[in-house]
């Protein structure tokens, strides 16, 4: 199985810590986050990859290059259309890809446990996935993750300003072509995020839901503080 990560946006919110580099660049212990993501996957077998760049992308192509892909499998697709929504990036990525072939993706933002990414590498066969977090006490940063209102283990409704939900997203997927036909359809009425192609599918085939397991942890790291709270929790990512 392959691992989609996406890296193209600009991630202003972190210019004063990354000097205006992507900040999937910065130091996470003794490697970089992205690395750091890259080495959890392959702790569950998946060392292939296709990585999604855009902004400041040379950086990003450097950095892999210094460290030998970090003995992974890379390829690199760039969205020159990197400010528009996230599920353009998605889209380039999948429309690269075997139709038959079902991958794992990842924002390169969201640091998350092995356990966590085997979860929804080895959920339930035939259907769209999302990891999810019903820890909702515990989020670092409520008022920007992405809710989720389930119905039994599947997808209701999802988005940042959910009143009523009961999970979160933790930003990793398992997705199949059918995801893409969904998020073509999105983007073509104008809605360009990957929560705007879930949402298509709720709609009909559905899209289930994968529980962190106990004891994994993921966080989302958008702003200095998420990132300084990463590192200081970064044995918990593991």
């Amino acid at each position: 199985m392959k691992a989609i990560i996406t890296a193209a946006g600009q991630s202003s919110r972190l210019w004063e810590t990354t000097g205006r580099e992507p900040k999937t660049l910065l130091p996470f212990g003794d490697r970089s986050i992205l690395a750091a993501i890259l080495g959890n996957f392959a702790q569950v077998g998946i060392r292939d990859f296709v990585i999604v760049t855009g902004y400041r992308g040379d950086l990003i192509a450097q950095h892999l290059r210094d460290h030998a892909n970090f003995g992974m499998a890379v390829q690199l697709l760039e969205n020159p259309e990197w400010h528009r929504g996230n599920g353009i990036s998605v889209l380039r990525a999948l429309r690269h890809l075997a139709p038959e072939e079902p991958v794992v993706l990842s924002m390169a933002d969201h640091v998350v446990s092995p356990a966590a990414l085997a979860a929804v590498r080895d959920g339930p066969p035939g259907t769209n996935l999302l990891l999810v977090d019903p820890r909702i006490a515990e989020c670092f940063d409520l008022p920007d993750a992405t809710k989720v209102r389930r119905e039994g283990d599947r997808i209701a409704d999802i988005g940042k300003d959910l009143r009523a939900y009961d999970v979160l997203d933790c930003g990793v997927f398992r997705l199949d072509q059918r995801f893409r036909v969904a998020l073509e359809q999105a983007v073509a009425q104008g809605r360009e995020g990957i929560s705007d192609g879930v949402r298509e599918l709720v709609g009909g085939e559905g899209f289930g839901t994968v529980l962190l397991p106990p004891g994994a942890a993921w966080l989302d790291i958008d702003t200095p503080e998420s990132y300084h709270h990463a590192l200081s929790r970064r044995a918990t990512f593991a």
